[in-house]
C-alpha cells in the first residue's frame, strides 16, 4: 500500500543501541515488507464463515456477485462492509489498488461512527478505520487531496489508543511520540503506550519496548525486563518481514549475562501464568 513519503528515522535518543530505520506508511501496511512495520494494516474485519460475512453475501441483496453485495452493505451503513472495501482497495485484493478510494472507506466509518462507544458492536472496526486513516495522513496519498497532516494522525492513533485501546493505535502514536512527529517529543509517554500494546501480544510494540529497556541508557537494571519482550516478540515474529526483529534478538542474545536470561525466562513463565 503506496501511502506517500518516508518516516525519517526516528530520532529515539533513549536507545543506546542507535536507531533503526522505520518503514514509511506505504510499506507498514505492506505485508511484504521488509523493515519494521510502524502502521500496520489492521486486521481483517470479516472472518470468512463469521454472521457478518455470511450477512453480506446474503443471496438477494445484490446479485452482481461479492463485490457489488460489499458495495451494497457498505452503502447501507454496514461498517464491517465499509471496512473491508478500504482494505480490498488498499490492498488491490480483488479490484484494482486504489489508495484514494481506500481512504475515502474509511473516512466513511469515521464520519458515520465516530461517536460509537468502546462497547459498540462496530467498535472494532471504528479502531481499525481510524488506525488506517491516521496511516494515510502521516504521510498522505501522492497526487491526491489527500495532504501529510501528521498532527491529525496523531489525534486518531490517540482517541483510537485511548477509548478503544487498540494496541495498533497505541504501538503507532508511540512511535511519533518518540520522533516527535505531529507534535511534541514525548518518550515517556511512548514507553507507557509500548507497555500496553506489548502487552496485548503486539509484536512490534514488544520488540521496540525490548530495545528501549535492554539497550537504554536510562534503563539501567532492566536488561532481563527488556529480553523478555525481546523473547516474546521474536517467537511471534515473521521470519522475512520482521527480521529487524530476530537482529535485536540476537544482538541482546550476545549481551545479555546468564542472570539476564534466567530473570527474562522467569518474566516469561510468570506471564503465562497470570495469562492461564
Amino acid at each position: 500500500m503506496r501511502l506517500g513519503n518516508r518516516f525519517s528515522r526516528p530520532a529515539l535518543a533513549i536507545l543506546a543501541a542507535g536507531c533503526f530505520v522505520m518503514t514509511s506508511p506505504a510499506s507498514a501496511l505492506d505485508a511484504k515488507s521488509q523493515a519494521p512495520a510502524s502502521i500496520p494494516l489492521p486486521e481483517k474485519a470479516i472472518k470468512p464463515g463469521s454472521d457478518a460475512a455470511a450477512a453480506i453475501g446474503r443471496p438477494g441483496a445484490d446479485k452482481g456477485g461479492p463485490l457489488q453485495s460489499l458495495e451494497f452493505a457498505a452503502s447501507q451503513g454496514n461498517a464491517l462492509a465499509m471496512m473491508k472495501l478500504g482494505q480490498m482497495y488498499a490492498d488491490g485484493d480483488g479490484v484494482p489498488r486504489d489508495d484514494v478510494r481506500a481512504f475515502e472507506h474509511f473516512k466513511s466509518i469515521y464520519d458515520r461512527y465516530s461517536d460509537e462507544s468502546e462497547d459498540s458492536p462496530n467498535a472494532p472496526a471504528v479502531a481499525k478505520a481510524y488506525v488506517a486513516l491516521g496511516s494515510y495522513l502521516v504521510g498522505g496519498i501522492p497526487n491526491s487531496y489527500v495532504r501529510p497532516n501528521p498532527g491529525r494522525a496523531r489525534e486518531l492513533f490517540d482517541y483510537a489508543a485511548t477509548i478503544f485501546g487498540d494496541p495498533h493505535a497505541q504501538y503507532n502514536l508511540a512511535m511519533l511520540q518518540f520522533d516527535g512527529v505531529g507534535g511534541p517529543k514525548e518518550p515517556r509517554k511512548a514507553v507507557r503506550w509500548l507497555n500496553l500494546a506489548a502487552q496485548k501480544g503486539h509484536v512490534q510494540a514488544q520488540a521496540v519496548l525490548g530495545n528501549v529497556l535492554f539497550f537504554g541508557d536510562s534503563a539501567k537494571g532492566q536488561k532481563a525486563r527488556g529480553l523478555m519482550w525481546l523473547m516474546l516478540a521474536s517467537d511471534g515474529a515473521d521470519q522475512q518481514r520482521d527480521k529487524w526483529i530476530l537482529d535485536l534478538m540476537a544482538k541482546a542474545t550476545s549481551q545479555a549475562t546468564e542472570a539476564d536470561r534466567a530473570r527474562a525466562l522467569d518474566m516469561i513463565e510468570q506471564q503465562f501464568r497470570r495469562r492461564s
